[in-house]
C-alpha cells in the first residue's frame, strides 16, 4: 500500500477502525464510461458490468440485474457443481490407468513365467529342442507385443491425454475459485466455465477387456509342438534307417556276393578278394513340416476421438 495514504489512518483514532484493503489495480477499469460511476451490478442478461445510473435511466433498464458479490456467490456454487463433476471424471481416468497398469504387470508377469518354464525344459534337452523352445518363446514375445500389450499402450496415451485435458480444466477452475475480487473473478470466469464445460462434455475413452488371453497363444504352442516332434520323429527314423537298416543291408548283399564267389571258384580261395562297394554315405534329409501361422491381431482400441466444438450458452437465472 502507499506510505502516504495509510498513514492517516494510522495516525487518526477515526480512521484507525476503517478496514484496509489491497490496491485494486487501475481503478478506471472500474468504472462505467457512460456515467463515470463505479460498478456495483452485474447484468445477467448482457453479462457486463453496469452501474447505478444504467440500471435506471441506461439500456440495462428492466434487465436482471445482481450486485457483484451475489453475483460471483452465485457463478461459485455453478463452478463448484461442475467441479465435482470434473473430479470423478479424473478419478475414472485414474482408474482406467491403474487397470492399464495392472494388465501390464499381469502380462509381464505371464512373460516372465513362461520364460522360467521354458528354461527349465531347456536346460533338460538342451541342444536336442534348441530350435523348438526358440520358436516358443517368440510366440510368447509375439503374443505379448502383438496383443494386449499393443492395446495396453495405446489406451494408456488414449487415457493419459483425456487426464491431461481434465486437469488442465480443472487446474483453471480451482484457481479461479480461489479468487476473492469479483472483478477479476468475473473476468475470468467465462473462458474458465467454457473450458470446463468443454471437459465435461468430452467423452472419456474407455477401454475394453485387458484380460491376457491365452487361448490362442496355447493353441499355437501346441501346433508348434506337433510340427517339432513330427520333424523329431521323422529326423530319428532317418537316423535309424540310416545307421541300422542300411547297414545291415550292405552287409547282407556282401555275404552274399562271397559266398557266390566261393561257389564259381573254389580253387581260388587264396585269390578272393572281397570287394566291397565301399561306404554308402546316405545323406540326412531333414524334412520340415512348416505349417503356415494366421496370428489373428484384433486391434479393439477405438477410433480416435474428435468432439465437435459446441459451446452452448446457458443463461444463469435470477434468485
Amino acid at each position: 500500500m502507499c506510505a502516504e495514504h495509510v498513514r492517516p489512518h494510522l495516525e487518526r483514532p477515526a480512521f484507525r477502525e476503517h478496514p484496509l484493503t489491497e490496491p485494486l489495480g487501475d481503478v478506471r477499469e472500474r468504472k462505467c464510461a457512460a456515467h463515470d460511476e463505479a460498478y456495483r451490478y452485474y447484468c445477467l442478461d448482457q453479462r457486463v458490468f453496469v452501474c447505478n445510473a444504467c440500471t435506471i435511466e441506461g439500456q440495462h433498464a428492466g434487465h436482471t440485474i445482481k450486485t457483484l458479490k451475489n453475483t460471483m456467490k452465485d457463478l461459485k456454487e455453478s463452478l463448484q457443481v461442475q467441479g465435482q463433476r470434473l473430479s470423478r471424471k479424473v478419478s475414472r481416468t485414474e482408474r482406467f490407468l491403474q487397470q492399464r497398469a495392472d494388465a501390464e504387470r499381469d502380462s509381464q508377469r505371464f512373460v516372465e513365467g513362461a520364460e522360467q518354464h521354458l528354461r527349465v525344459v531347456g536346460e533338460q534337452l538342451q541342444v536336442q529342442l534348441g530350435g523348438f523352445l526358440s520358436a516358443l518363446r517368440e510366440c510368447v514375445r509375439a503374443h505379448s507385443g502383438a496383443g494386449p500389450g499393443a492395446e495396453l499402450q495405446l489406451s494408456f496415451s488414449r487415457i493419459t491425454e483425456d487426464r491431461a485435458h481434465l486437469q488442465q480444466a480443472q487446474t483453471s477452475l480451482q484457481a479461479l475459485l480461489q479468487e476473492n475480487d469479483p472483478f477479476h473473478f468475473l473476468q475470468e470466469y467465462h473462458s474458465t466455465e467454457k473450458k470446463v464445460r468443454k471437459a465435461l462434455k468430452r467423452p472419456l475413452f474407455s477401454p475394453g477387456s485387458l484380460c491376457l488371453e491365452t487361448e490362442a497363444l496355447a493353441e499355437i504352442m501346441e501346433a508348434k509342438l506337433e510340427e517339432f516332434q513330427t520333424e523329431f520323429r521323422l529326423q530319428i527314423t532317418e537316423l535309424i534307417q540310416t545307421v541300422c537298416v542300411d547297414n545291415n543291408g550292405e552287409e547282407e548283399e556282401e555275404e552274399g556276393r562271397e559266398e557266390e564267389v566261393e561257389e564259381e571258384d573254389e580253387d581260388e580261395s587264396s585269390e578272393s578278394d572281397d570287394d566291397e562297394d565301399g561306404d554308402h554315405d546316405d545323406e540326412d534329409d531333414e524334412i520340415r513340416s512348416e505349417g503356415d501361422e494366421e496370428d489373428d491381431h484384433s486391434e479393439s482400441a477405438d477410433d480416435l476421438y474428435n468432439p465437435e466444438e459446441e459451446e452452448e450458452e446457458e443463461d444463469v437465472s435470477s434468485d
